[in-house]
């Protein structure tokens, strides 16, 4: 007995081991990588008429025998590029592979991207190609389908479908697909906004004619938490086809599902749930549309668009009818009250829609609703009273009639570092087209009236004219404080509008402080069209003198400006710097011609880009107290008056390449005569020559009251004092020419001028 045994079980064990050795030796060897790829190629060849090529063929036992292709890549028959993935994971059936004639029972794609467009693939004649039953799976997928009209992107798509096809004829599938991201996007362009998806349950084909029908059976589709049941049957093909299906949902995340459906809705944070229950039966394809029957629900609502103020209890009811959707009992609440709405949306190209809104908003919600160009910052509430007629998948083109009053807002708008304030009034819209009578406000705590109007929107045109007693633009406009933060913060003011916006404005000021100039009745007048901007008239009275400017600016990456000014008879210390100390010591009036280009954002670029000319003509003043007089007076023991008195003092220059010039500049009172020839590059570096000449009198008279050492006098009996003026702008050195006066430190060896060292700050 214990013979028996112990012989039937080394005749076990040899079975085993022969079987072990025939699945892990003989049938590898035997089926081969190569019949195993061609059975892969032939089966996309026989049956969707597309052609694999692959890397390297590697055979793989556990868990499964099965061939792993590397470097998959497929192509249609006009040679698109249709698939590519990483790696292909064909597994064989366990009979098939013990005898002998490999046959695939699962295939598993990892990291493919598939890109589709209609027309791509063609399943050519039914019943051609052999038969699959097995399971489809993917791992880290990505897909993009491109149609006329829409454009989807599927990421990070993960699962396993149990599968059985007849190529063109039948086709079932069952299992669960989960895609990180969904995205949809109109016509080709990019896709925007994404929510996370899932997909479980049966779906069927089959052929019919030229078309088949598809069944839904239990499927299902979860966002997050929330679940939309789909059940029913449609046909395909050519031609009017039938549909009958049935769809419900319960507690649909708002915050996935609309902004899918509408972009405008993108960059606003939306909470709340939505129920559906829908039913769509009829005809559709060749311009027929099915009839649609039931109610989506929105609860539990709340909207909030970046930095703004929330909406609360948000809620509406859509009722499904046919060929109109009625929204009904649209409702919100905001600190400043409620409002309510209702209206219709059609299921057409677009998804155009009609609503009336009355109540109280935060301006930021009305601009999303409205479709209004966006501002870099809004916010403060609004009463509407308006019908607002647009398009759910676009932010553009909407129509408003009714009226918008601005309660207590807010706006802020580019170059401005503050928001205007305290914004009142009535805005009453009329289609495309929207007035303002008068809308008060403040800026920097300095009260302004603005009215105007929009027209838009295939040629928007703004109009509009700002009137204000007294303006403080200085405290309004952005340092480099505000600038950095915002750069930290990732957002800036937005620009100027694009080249299809046209503006026209008009300004009035009684009183104004702008680039440190304070002025008075102020006139201005600007346009906008083409993408350039023209400052047409800029007059404005300053320091008892009378301004005028106009200006070029072609906007852009890199700015263009051009610009002209004239000054005439303005107190010359004053309009400088605004100095009291300064005030006194430059006295009279000047004039000035002003011409100059430059182009470029920040300042160094403004600087290096920097040319033109101008000429300044000062008259009847005094220069007194001033440093570089007084180190004058020091290293020549001259005298020179204090305060020194200008008759007339004319410069002309001219700017090319950053750098500015002079040869003609000339000072004149009744005892001497400065005239002086240079340049001062970007870096604020000089190299000016100066001279100057003493009237015999004025000679004379420092001689004989010993307030100067003997100066060197030509024939006439003038004096001459030369010297080249080197060094930075901040901190000068100065050269004397040792030769126009008797008793200095002499010439340098070979003629040279002496140096005399720096003068430290001229001011």
């Amino acid at each position: 007995m214990k013979k028996r045994k112990l012989i039937l079980g080394v005749a076990i064990l040899t079975l085993v081991a022969l079987a072990v050795l025939y699945y892990a030796a003989v049938a590898p060897a035997v089926v081969g990588t190569e019949r195993v790829a061609e059975a892969f190629r032939a089966s996309l060849r026989e049956g969707p008429g597309l052609e694999a090529r692959h890397g390297k063929a590697t055979f793989r036992l556990l868990p499964r025998p099965a061939v792993a292709l590397a470097e998959v890549v497929v192509v249609n028959g006009v040679g698109k590029e249709l698939l590519r993935a990483d790696e292909v994971h064909l597994g064989l059936s366990y009979f098939g592979f013990l005898a002998l004639r490999p046959s695939l029972a699962a295939v598993e794609f990892r990291r493919p991207r598939l890109d589709l467009a209609p027309g791509d693939m063609s399943f050519g004649e039914a019943g051609k190609g052999k038969p699959f039953r097995g399971t489809l799976g993917v791992r880290e997928g990505f897909v993009r389908y491109a149609a006329a009209r829409r454009t989807v992107l599927l990421d990070g798509v993960n699962g396993n479908v149990r599968c059985r096809v007849a190529w063109g004829e039948e086709l079932d599938l069952r299992g669960k697909l989960q895609a990180e991201k969904l995205n949809l996007g109109a016509g080709a362009e990019e896709a925007v906004g994404g929510m996370a998806l899932a997909a479980e349950g049966k779906i069927s084909y089959r052929r019919e004619g030229m078309g088949g029908r598809l069944t839904f059976e239990e499927l299902d589709f979860l966002f997050g938490k929330a679940r939309l049941s789909v059940t029913g049957e449609l046909q395909t093909g050519p031609g009017e086809k039938d549909i009958d299906l049935t769809l419900r949902g319960k507690k649909m995340a708002v915050s996935q599902v609309l902004p899918a459906l509408a972009p405008r809705f993108g960059e606003v944070e939306l909470e709340g749930e939505i129920d559906l229950a829908l039913t769509v039966k009829g005809s559709w394809g060749e311009g027929e549309r099915p009839s649609v029957r039931g109610e989506l629900e929105v609860r539990k609502g709340r909207l909030k668009p970046d930095d703004g103020e929330p909406i609360k209890n948000v809620a509406a009811t859509v009722s499904f009818q046919g060929e109109k959707y009625v929204i009904e009992n649209f409702r919100g609440e905001t600190k400043r009250g409620s409002f309510k709405g209702y209206g219709t949306v059609r299921p057409e190209e677009g998804w155009p829609f009609a609503l009336k809104i009355e109540g109280a908003l935060p301006l930021e919600v009305a601009a999303v609703l409205l479709g209004l160009p966006e501002p870099y910052e809004l916010a403060g509430p609004v009463q509407l009273n308006v019908d607002v007629d647009g398009e759910l998948s676009s932010a553009g083109r909407t129509s408003v009639d009714g009226t918008v009053e601005l309660v207590d807002c807010q706006v802020r708008l580019k170059p401005f570092a503050v928001p205007f304030r305290n914004l009142k009034g009535t805005a009453y819209c009329d289609g495309y087209r929207v007035k303002a009578g008068k809308i008060k406000g403040t800026l920097v705590d300095r009260e302004f009236e603005v009215g105007g109007s929009w027209q838009g929107f295939e040629t928007p045109r703004l109009d509009f004219v700002v009137v204000a007693d007294d303006l403080d633009l200085d405290a309004a406009l952005p340092n480099e404080e505000v600038r950095r933060r915002e750069q930290e913060r990732g957002t800036a003011p937005r620009g100027l509008p694009g080249r299809d916006l046209t503006v026209t404005g008009k300004a009035r000021f009684k009183k104004f402080r702008l680039l440190s100039v304070a002025g008075k009745k102020l006139e201005a007048e600007f346009q906008y069209g083409a993408g350039i901007l023209n400052l047409t008239r800029l007059d404005f009275d300053a320091y008892e003198g009378k301004v005028r400017a106009q200006m070029t600016i072609h906007p852009g990456a890199r700015p263009k400006y051009t610009c002209s000014a004239t000054i005439r008879d303005a107190r010359l210390g004053v309009f400088l710097t605004e100095n009291k100390y300064l005030e006194n010591v430059l006295t009279g009036r000047f004039s000035a011609d002003v011409t100059f280009s430059a182009e470029g954002t920040a300042a160094e670029e403004v600087k290096r880009s920097l040319g033109g000319r101008g000429s300044l003509e000062w008259k009847g003043g005094r220069a007194a107290e001033l440093p570089l007089l007084t180190e004058l007076k020091k290293w020549s023991r001259i005298d020179l008056y204090e305060p020194l008195q200008i008759s007339k003092l004319w410069v002309m220059c001219d700017a090319r390449d950053g750098t500015i010039r002079s040869a003609d500049f000339r000072l004149e009172n009744a005892d001497l005569t400065i005239e002086a020839a240079g340049e001062v590059d970007l870096e604020t570096k000089l190299n000016v020559t100066v001279h100057t000449t003493f009237s015999k009198k004025a000679a004379e008279r420092l001689a004989r009251e010993g307030r100067a050492l003997a100066l060197v006098r030509d024939e006439d009996g003038r004096a001459h004092f030369n010297f080249l003026v080197t060094g930075e702008a901040a901190k000068p050195a100065f050269q004397l020419d040792a030769g126009s006066m008797l008793g200095a430190a002499g010439e340098a060896p070979g003629g040279e001028p002496a140096e005399t060292g720096d003068l430290g700050d001229l001011f």
